[in-house]
C-alpha cells in the first residue's frame, strides 16, 4: 500500500485505454481512429478499480468505446474494494466517454453525487454513490489566481490609457496601445482581423453525427490519417486547407486531435482522417493538400503520414 500522505497519479495513453479484439493483434493508433469497432475498452478492468479520483480530459463521439459505463462503476466492488470517490469530466460529453456523467455542473452546484445502484443523481453530498463535477462550459470564464496575477501586473501600465478610451457609434477609437489592440479578440461584437481563424477552429471542431449510410459507405472507401504542423492560424493555412478538403467531390474529413501553439513562435498541428471513393481519388486530395502548403510558405507546414 502507498504512503497516505502522498498524492500519486498516472496519465493514460491511447493504449492503456481499449486494445484490440483480434487476439495477438498489436494496438495501432491509426487503426483505432479509423476502426473503432475492431477495439475494446480495457481502462475499467486494468485502471478504474485502482483509482480514488479519475479526470477525463478527451472528446468522444459514439464511433468509440466509452472510457467508463454505468455498469463498470456500479460492478466495481464485486471485484476489489472499491477507492473511487469521484470523477471529473472536462470534456462537453453528458454521458459520454464516462457515462455517469448525468449533466453540466454549475459553480453554484459545482458536484453531484451519482448513485451508482439506482443510476440516480443527488446534489445531497452525504448521498451514497460517487461524486461527479463536469464544469467544461465554465472552464473559460474561470480564472487561475496565479494567471488573473499574470494579467493584472501586464495590464497595469496601460491603464491610463485604457480609461482614457473614447467610444464613437458603439466601438472603442482605434488608438489603444499596441500590445492590447493586438490582444483584442472581440471589438463591437465582431471578431478582429487577427482571430479570424477561430471561426475555422470552431468549424473543425464541430461534430456531425453520422448516419448508418454514411458510416457503411466509409467501411468500403479507402482511409488514410495525416499529421498536419505548421503555423496553422494566424496563417490562414488551416481555413485554405480545410477548404480544399470540403470542395472535394466523393471525400470526406474528420479532425481528430488538435495541439495548439502557446505562443506566437511555436507551431500547432492536428491529425486528420480522411475517407475517399478510390485509391487515385485519395491522391488526387493528397496533391491539393501539398499544393496548399506551397501556396502558403509563410505557414512552414508539413503533411505526414499518421505513424
Amino acid at each position: 500500500r502507498g504512503d497516505a500522505h502522498k498524492v500519486f497519479y498516472c496519465v493514460t495513453d491511447h493504449d492503456d485505454l481499449v486494445q484490440p479484439i483480434e487476439k495477438g493483434a498489436k494496438f495501432d493508433k491509426e487503426e483505432y481512429y479509423t476502426n473503432p469497432e475492431r477495439y475494446e475498452p480495457i481502462f475499467a478492468d486494468r485502471i478504474l478499480p485502482h483509482a480514488s479520483v479519475v479526470v477525463n480530459a478527451m472528446a468522444w463521439d459514439r464511433r468509440f468505446p466509452r472510457l467508463i459505463t454505468a455498469e463498470d462503476v456500479r460492478n466495481l466492488d464485486s471485484k476489489v474494494p472499491s477507492s473511487l470517490m469521484m470523477v471529473a469530466d472536462l470534456s462537453r460529453d453528458v454521458q459520454g466517454a464516462i457515462e455517469v456523467v448525468q449533466k453540466q455542473s454549475t459553480l453554484d452546484r459545482p458536484f453531484y453525487v451519482y448513485n451508482d445502484y439506482t443510476g440516480e443523481i443527488s446534489d445531497d453530498m452525504d448521498a451514497p454513490g460517487v461524486l461527479v463535477s463536469s464544469l467544461h462550459e465554465l472552464l473559460p470564464t474561470e480564472f487561475a489566481r496565479d494567471a488573473s496575477e499574470h494579467f493584472s501586473v501586464s495590464l497595469r501600465p496601460f491603464l491610463e490609457e485604457l480609461a482614457e478610451e473614447q467610444y464613437k457609434d458603439g466601438r472603442m477609437a482605434n488608438v489603444l496601445p499596441w500590445p492590447v489592440r493586438m490582444a483584442k479578440i472581440v471589438d463591437n461584437r465582431q471578431i478582429t482581423p487577427a482571430f479570424e481563424y477561430l471561426q475555422d477552429v470552431r468549424k473543425a471542431l464541430v461534430y456531425a453525427p453520422s448516419t448508418p449510410e454514411a458510416e457503411a459507405r466509409k467501411k468500403q472507401q479507402v482511409t488514410r490519417g495525416y499529421v498536419v504542423k505548421g503555423h496553422l492560424f494566424d496563417t490562414n493555412f488551416m481555413s485554405r486547407f480545410l477548404d480544399v478538403m470540403e470542395l472535394f467531390d466523393g471525400v470526406s474529413f474528420n479532425v481528430l486531435e488538435w495541439n495548439m501553439g502557446l505562443q506566437h513562435k511555436d507551431m500547432s498541428s492536428a491529425v486528420v482522417q480522411l475517407w475517399a471513393d478510390s485509391e487515385a481519388r485519395m491522391d488526387e486530395l493528397y496533391n491539393s493538400m501539398q499544393a496548399t502548403v506551397d501556396n502558403v510558405p509563410e505557414a512552414k507546414a508539413s503533411i505526414k503520414p499518421l505513424t
